[in-house]
């Protein structure tokens, strides 16, 4: 998707990663945000779901991430999902 803002061109491409299962049910996404000044955002998720429950953890940051941020954001999520304790 390409917006104009202004002057400013903005693109936004949005793809769904591979995504090992984390609680019941689980996906990736990475979106790269583009603007007509050349700087580059990227944004990974990992959502999972269990028990009745969603979590969700975020990176945003200029760097393409790699799979070893995937991973820890799936760990996450992961924690986040796990019965809190007495």
């Amino acid at each position: 998707m390409t917006v104009t803002v202004g002057e400013t061109i903005v693109t936004l491409v949005s793809e769904e990663l591979p995504q090992d299962l984390v609680g019941e049910e689980s996906y990736a996404l990475l979106a790269t945000e583009t603007s007509g000044a050349g700087q580059t955002t990227y944004t990974m998720a990992v959502t999972a779901r269990s028990n009745g429950l969603m979590a969700s953890a975020q990176s945003v940051g200029r760097s393409e991430p790699d799979g070893i941020l995937q991973d820890k954001l799936a760990e996450l999520a992961a924690q986040a999902l796990e019965p809190a304790g007495p």
